[in-house]
């Protein structure tokens, strides 16, 4: 675990060692005690798919905390910790930063599609995204240059 982590663990009395830190593919836990999470600033496909992540490992009354920028919480976003995830409120910024707690209350919910996918024009290629790892609705600049190149190089 990295220090800035633990020590703030550490500060607030957490056991370093009841602790998962996780990537944003990789499947949650079942049934953890709580969670916490690094908001995005969209509620696009990205920010509804965390919350639908977070309310699948959750039990009724699991707390969950959420970080983010004061300037990037924005009343959408806390609609949606509401529609996802139950009850939510922040906190008073502390430098430039906010925290939305929020506690889970099983409210009903359609399945969300864990990636986004779409026919790329003129190949056989069908493009996955995954939330939160590259741009939300299209290719990102990387992927644009890893496309052409791979195109480049499968035609000889």
């Amino acid at each position: 675990m990295n220090w800035p982590r633990a020590r703030i663990l550490r500060l607030n009395g957490i056991d370093e060692s009841s602790v998962k830190f996780l990537d944003s593919t990789a499947d949650y836990p079942q049934q953890p005690g709580g969670g916490t999470d690094q908001s995005t600033e969209n509620t696009g496909v990205a920010g509804t798919t965390n919350c639908v992540r977070c309310a699948k490992w959750s039990r009724r009354n699991t707390r969950i905390i959420a970080g983010a920028k004061a300037r990037d919480i924005h009343t959408s976003t806390l609609e949606l910790f509401e529609k996802v995830l139950g009850p939510t409120t922040t906190t008073l910024a502390w430098k430039k930063a906010r925290l939305i707690n929020c506690t889970f209350n099983e409210p009903p919910l359609a399945d969300a599609p864990q990636t986004v996918s779409w026919k790329l024009e003129g190949t056989d290629w069908t493009i996955h995204n995954h939330a939160n790892v590259f741009s939300r609705t299209g290719l990102d600049i990387g992927a644009r240059f890893f496309y052409a190149t791979s195109a480049r190089e499968s035609r000889g």
